[in-house]
């Protein structure tokens, strides 16, 4: 008897500080961590990319109920080593709620900053990228992604608009 009381204040202190803790990350602003580099990297791995971000921390925004996760020196490399673009800042915005509710990262905008992207064969030469602005559904899980605005500014020019992406027929 006497372990079962042990054992079940155990679980309700761990709660506690779980929910105690939690407060705090958002009070505070976010958190970084080693094994979120590792995580956010393995994520985004296929079978032609993976990826590369240092120091990436996870900031909560209170006013639109979103996560920011925001890392520096993102690379994107071929299987073969290729580097194909490098910015020095990203950041990727995810709606807390159906995180929650439905265990689902729906991710609504993404911001790449200072960056370029090297694709010999669509681009003669390396394409030097100030700013990249992508907002809409950007799940790359679901069947299209639908970027309702997106800028980007490459060198002095600026270009705008909106795009659907059937990922099959991509």
């Amino acid at each position: 008897k006497e372990i079962f009381k042990t054992f079940i204040s155990l679980i309700i202190l761990l709660i506690i500080s779980a929910l105690f803790y939690s407060a705090w990350i958002i009070n505070k602003g976010g958190f970084s961590s080693q094994y979120l580099e590792k995580f956010i990297n393995d994520r985004f791995k296929t079978e032609k990319f993976y990826t590369s971000i240092k120091n990436p921390k996870i900031n909560f925004d209170k006013e639109k109920m979103r996560i920011i996760v925001d890392g520096k020196d993102f690379n994107i490399f071929s299987i073969e080593d290729k580097k194909i673009s490098n910015f020095k800042n990203l950041k990727v915005y995810i709606n807390f709620i159906p995180l929650i509710t439905e265990r689902k990262l729906v991710t609504n905008k993404i911001e790449m900053f200072e960056g370029k992207v090297d694709l010999p064969s669509i681009f003669p030469d390396p394409l030097i990228i100030n700013s990249i602005d992508l907002e809409g559904n950007l799940n790359p899980k679901d069947e299209e992604i639908i970027i309702d605005s997106f800028s980007t500014s490459i060198k002095e020019d600026l270009y705008e608009g909106s795009v659907k992406l059937n990922i099959k027929e991509f």
